[in-house]
């Protein structure tokens, strides 16, 4: 999420291997982790198959 007049870099190295890279609101690849079942049952809390999250759902996440 950006934060108003911080520049923040494209990625972070946490460890050799291992970035965090900015989020580019890619909806259509985020929809690839989401359909994943560790994904939205673990982060999400999700267990029911009907509601597997979809591009709507992830647009309208709250992000804080």
């Amino acid at each position: 999420m950006p934060f108003p007049n911080i520049d923040q870099p494209e990625t972070i190295e946490i460890e050799p291997g291992l970035q965090l890279k900015r989020f580019d609101w890619n909806i259509d690849k985020m929809l690839e982790g989401y359909h994943d079942p560790v994904v939205y049952q673990d982060s999400e809390g999700i267990f029911d198959e009907d509601k597997i999250p979809d591009a709507d759902y992830i647009e309208n996440v709250p992000l804080s």
